[in-house]
């Protein structure tokens, strides 16, 4: 914060040491400084709303640390802001009183009720710029020392999700597995394809071996099955999260919201291991049926 002094323009007057004040030119020092205070706070004031908002707009949770400290210390910031505003609304109401009482007078003489009332502006002004000053810059202090303790300890440790982004990945994720269960069907196919004419070729001759294929096909068929119920729990949980964030752009690990992004992840991880299973599973089955298709004279 700037210091702020206050020049009164003073006329010495050579009758019986009459002291007069101008009250243009002391207007026009007493104006120009509490500009500056306002200048200075709306400063502050903006800065400090900005750090916030940018840090509030995380959303973390209040109840454990390094959150909780962090809390308390914006907490401090508002008590400091808070004396910052009234000190500011002190000064500016006492230039209005100055402005009030001075009204459409050119001059303030010594020994008047008018002058009384300015020594006691100049006095409360004076009180007031100074406690503005020291309040100001403890404000400011306290500022400093959030935004190096949200730096050191918070920052590093807050991952985000891009909602959207996330969005645009899980569509993809199921167009891709879209494409895994067609490459599939198109493998069962040419599988139940080639049971279907060694039947018709060998039943009567190795019906065992038959009887093991069908077997197979069915199992294949089963599995096939269980990929359907996969793409529904994707998009079962893929729907739930985009009702979830609905209108949010961002979501902090910090916050409460983040269990939104753990579930989504978590059910699609699961599902993804379930896919990779059931792939190995029907390659297997498909590896079965060529080999005991080869057998087949």
């Amino acid at each position: 914060m700037e210091k702020y002094l206050l020049f009164f323009g003073v006329i010495f007057m050579n009758s019986a040491c009459v002291v007069q004040y101008n009250v243009t030119d002391t207007n026009t020092k007493l104006k120009t400084s509490v500009e500056t205070v306002n200048t200075n706070c709306l400063s502050i004031f903006t800065q400090i709303e900005a750090m916030q908002k940018e840090y509030l707009s995380l959303k973390c949770k209040t109840d454990a640390e390094p959150y909780q400290t962090a809390q308390q210390l914006l907490i401090d910031i508002n008590t400091s802001l808070t004396e910052v505003q009234k000190l500011k609304t002190d000064i500016n109401n006492e230039y209005s009183n100055f402005s009030d009482f001075t009204k459409g007078k050119s001059t303030i003489t010594s020994n008047t009720p008018e002058w009384k009332k300015l020594k006691q502006t100049k006095k409360k002004m004076k009180s007031y710029i100074k406690s503005l000053q020291n309040k100001g810059e403890e404000t400011i202090k306290k500022a400093t020392t959030f935004n190096e303790y949200a730096t050191t300890n918070i920052v590093p440790i807050v991952s985000f999700c891009d909602v959207p982004l996330y969005l645009t990945g899980y569509k993809q994720t199921i167009e891709e597995f879209k494409k895994v269960k067609k490459n599939a069907a198109t493998d069962f196919t040419k599988y139940q394809s080639q049971v279907v004419e060694a039947a018709n070729q060998f039943r009567k001759s190795q019906p065992n071996k038959i009887q093991i294929l069908t077997e197979k096909v069915n199992l294949m068929q089963a599995e096939l099955n269980r990929l359907d119920n996969i793409e529904i729990s994707i998009q079962k949980a893929v729907d739930q999260f985009k009702k979830e964030t609905k209108g949010k752009q961002k979501i902090y690990s910090c916050s409460s919201d983040w269990d939104s992004v753990l579930r989504v992840e978590s059910a699609i991880s699961s599902q993804q291991t379930e896919i990779s299973n059931l792939q190995n599973k029907i390659q297997s089955i498909a590896l079965e049926i060529q080999n005991t298709v080869n057998t087949l004279e």
